[in-house]
C-alpha cells in the first residue's frame, strides 16, 4: 500500500508474477497478451451423454481398417467406460433434475 500511495501505481502491475496466467490446452500468456480461440472451442456438443459418447465411438470405430484388432477392443472398452459414466446417475441430483446433456 505504501508503494501505491508514494506512486500512484500497482507494486507489480506489468510484471509476469502479477498478470501472466497459463491456460490449459494453451501457451502462457504474459502482461498484455490476450489467447485468441477459434469457433471450435466454444462448439457445444448438442443431445445427451450418451448421444454424444455413441456418435463420437462410432465415429472412430468407422475409421478404423480393422475392428477386431487390439485397438478396436481398446476403443470399445474406452466406449464401455464412458457410457457407462455417462448413464451413471448423480446421487445429488433428483431424478426429476437429472441433467440430459453435457
Amino acid at each position: 500500500m505504501e508503494h501505491y500511495v508514494s506512486t500512484g501505481q500497482v507494486l507489480g502491475k506489468g510484471t509476469h508474477e502479477l498478470e501472466g496466467y497459463a491456460l490449459e490446452g494453451k501457451d502462457y500468456f504474459g502482461p498484455g497478451e490476450l489467447p485468441t480461440f477459434d469457433s471450435e472451442f466454444f462448439h457445444m456438443p448438442m443431445g445427451t451423454a450418451d448421444e454424444h459418447v455413441l456418435a463420437e465411438f462410432k465415429s472412430k470405430y468407422s475409421q478404423m481398417k480393422d475392428q477386431n484388432s487390439p485397438e478396436g477392443q481398446a476403443l470399445f472398452e474406452e466406449f464401455k467406460g464412458k457410457l457407462l459414466s455417462a448413464l451413471s446417475l448423480n446421487p445429488d441430483v433428483e431424478e426429476d433434475d437429472n441433467a440430459d446433456y453435457i
